[in-house]
C-alpha cells in the first residue's frame, strides 16, 4: 500500500458521505482534503490541541463493561495521554478551530464536505494512534464520552457534529465506519514510513504509560508545566508532546499526499485537452490527393 492511499481512502470516504461524486465535486473533495487537513496540522502545531486536558482528569471514567452512571477507576498514564490527544482531536471534528468557527461560511456543498473530512480526520487520527505508545481503548471511548457530554448535555458547547448526527463514534459517512479497513490502511502505511515509524519507536522508549494514575495527579498541570519535579510527570509531558509532534508530521504527510493528487489530476486533464486538440486537428484536416502514376 502507497502512501496515497490514505488521502485517497479518505477522499473515498467523503464521497460516500452523500456527495455528487460527479468531475466538479470531486475536485471540490480534493481541494477540500488539501484545506482542511493544513488546518489540522496547525491546529496540532499550536497549543489549543492540548488545552482541554482537563477534560480527562475525571477521577472516575465512564467505561463499557460498567452499568450506565457508574465509573471505572484505575486508569493508567496510557489512558490518560491516548484521552488528552484523542479530545484535542474531537475538538476540532466537532467544532472546528476557533478561527474556522468565525470564518466566513461557503456553499451548502463545499460546507458538507469540510464536516464529513472533519470526521474521517478524528477517525483516522485514532487509527493512527492505535499504532503509536500508550494505546488505549479506555482513553478514546471516554474522549468521545466527554466530547459527546459537552455537545448534548446542558450548559454544553451545542451544534457541534456528534449533536447534529453527522459524526460519531462508530458513525461517518452517514453509516458504519469500517474501521477494520482504516485500522489496516494505517498500519500498513505507517509500516512503509520508515522516518515516522522510527519517530514512534522513539516515543515507545518508556514504560511510563503501564504507569497507574495516582490520586492528585493532574495531566492538566504536567502539561502547564507544574509538577516539573516528579519523574513520571516528566515522562507524560515528553510522551504527549512527542505523540502530538509525530501525529504533526503524519498528517503534514497526508495533506502532501493530497496536494500531489490534486496537480496529478490537473496536468492529467491538461494531458486529455491537448491529446483531444491534436485528435481534432487531424480528424479536420483535409485528406491530400495522390497523382495516378503516368
Amino acid at each position: 500500500m502507497s502512501a496515497a492511499n490514505l488521502a485517497q481512502l479518505l477522499a473515498q470516504w467523503v464521497r460516500k458521505a452523500g456527495i455528487d461524486d460527479q468531475d466538479t465535486y470531486q475536485e471540490a473533495v480534493w481541494n477540500k482534503t488539501k484545506d482542511v487537513m493544513k488546518e489540522f496540522v496547525e491546529y496540532m502545531e499550536g497549543q489549543e490541541m492540548i488545552s482541554y486536558a482537563a477534560n480527562c482528569d475525571n477521577a472516575g471514567w465512564e467505561h463499557s463493561g460498567l452499568k450506565p452512571g457508574q465509573h471505572g477507576v484505575g486508569q493508567k498514564v496510557g489512558d490518560k495521554i491516548v484521552c488528552v490527544l484523542m479530545v484535542g482531536a474531537l475538538f476540532f471534528m466537532n467544532w472546528g478551530t476557533r478561527p474556522e468557527r468565525h470564518r466566513q461560511k461557503e456553499d451548502d456543498i463545499s460546507e458538507n464536505i469540510r464536516e464529513h473530512l472533519r470526521c474521517i480526520i478524528a477517525h483516522m487520527f485514532s487509527a493512527v494512534l492505535n499504532e503509536s505508545v500508550c494505546k488505549s481503548q479506555w482513553g478514546t471511548n471516554y474522549a468521545w464520552h466527554t466530547v459527546k457530554e459537552m455537545d448534548t448535555g446542558k450548559g454544553g458547547v451545542l451544534g457541534g457534529l456528534i449533536e447534529r448526527g453527522i459524526c460519531g463514534r462508530d458513525v461517518v459517512a452517514q453509516g458504519k465506519i469500517q474501521q477494520l479497513e482504516l485500522n489496516a490502511a494505517v498500519k500498513a502505511w505507517l509500516g512503509q514510513n520508515k522516518k515516522l515509524q522510527q519517530r514512534l519507536n522513539n516515543v515507545k522508549g518508556t514504560a511510563a504509560c503501564q504507569t497507574k494514575w495516582q490520586p492528585g495527579w493532574k495531566i492538566e498541570d504536567f502539561l502547564k508545566g507544574e509538577n516539573n519535579g516528579d519523574t513520571t510527570g516528566s515522562q507524560i509531558v515528553q510522551i504527549v508532546h512527542g505523540l502530538q509532534d509525530t501525529m504533526t508530521e503524519i498528517f503534514k504527510d497526508i495533506g502532501k499526499q493530497a496536494a500531489e493528487t490534486i496537480q496529478n489530476r490537473a496536468q492529467a486533464k491538461k494531458d486529455n485537452l491537448a491529446t483531444d486538440d491534436k485528435n481534432q486537428q487531424t480528424a479536420t484536416k483535409p485528406a491530400t490527393s495522390s497523382k495516378a502514376p503516368s
